[in-house]
């Protein structure tokens, strides 16, 4: 196994901020770890903002920069997950290793796109006030606690209006990243909640079916935020992700000729 410490880049849902990987960040505080708001969320407010997940993208890689990451292990969910996917396709060299959650490879229909244009038109107009009563149904399961939705709501609540537009442009405006998926080669693992009527468990099942050696994983009652809903299954999922990539790493050291 290597001995050099393996980076986790945790990238955040929509329309949320970095607090939402609160249990990850506890379960994985001894390691090296990354939990950057995006551009235009939680205290991120540089400019310009980002209206594509490519944007995004390389955004995050320039993060890596700043803290002398070369690769990382990239854990997004939903729209992180998108994000992560860019990640992989436009810098697979930096991309150690990817867990894929509650996320899909399809771009929008034109129904979605649609739905995009009417949220973006709801924010400008009353703000981001409207977002836990269209969003908190969809996010997690009928079961979730009241101290979970409350933390969701304050946090849905505090997000710029002007970040969550530019975040639903970059939403409608995402690539089909279907084409690509046969081109991972990393360690990569898929996590879907059973009841996510975001992107149900088939969604992460077409993802694994397209790359080769991908784990799936489905968790059992859990909604659209596994890593909240079910954070004890979910954090074992990025464990045993983080040990693929420490063994791959190592397998492929051994294989370097020597100098």
């Amino acid at each position: 196994m290597l001995t050099e410490p393996v980076t986790i880049l945790f990238v955040h849902a929509f329309p949320l901020d970095a607090r939402m990987w609160r249990p990850q960040l506890e379960a994985f505080r001894t390691y090296r770890v990354l939990a950057p708001d995006l551009r235009g969320f939680g205290r991120n407010q540089r400019t310009p903002l980002f209206e594509s997940v490519e944007q995004h993208a390389k955004d995050l890689i320039a993060v890596l920069d700043q803290h002398g990451v070369v690769h990382a292990l990239v854990v997004g969910l939903s729209m992180g997950g998108y994000i992560a996917l860019a990640m992989a396709r436009l810098f697979p060299h930096r991309v150690a290793g990817l867990v894929l959650a509650n996320t899909r490879a399809e771009p929008d229909s034109s129904e979605e796109q649609a739905q995009r244009v009417e949220m973006i038109a709801q924010v400008h107009h009353v703000g981001t006030s409207l977002l836990p009563n269209v969003m908190l149904p969809k996010l997690v399961a009928p079961a979730c606690g009241d101290t979970t939705r409350n933390f969701l709501r304050m946090m849905m609540l505090e997000q710029p209006s002007a970040g969550v537009v530019a975040a639903l442009r970059s939403l409608r405006n995402r690539p089909d990243a279907r084409g690509g998926l046969f081109q991972i080669h990393c360690p990569i693992a898929l996590v879907g909640g059973q009841l996510d009527i975001l992107t149900p468990p088939s969604m992460q099942q077409s993802i694994a079916d397209e790359v080769p050696g991908a784990r799936l994983t489905i968790l059992p009652n859990a909604g659209h935020l596994t890593n909240l809903e079910a954070s004890v299954a979910f954090n074992q999922v990025v464990m045993d992700t983080y040990e693929r990539v420490r063994q791959t790493a190592y397998m492929e050291r051994r294989k370097a000729p020597l100098r």
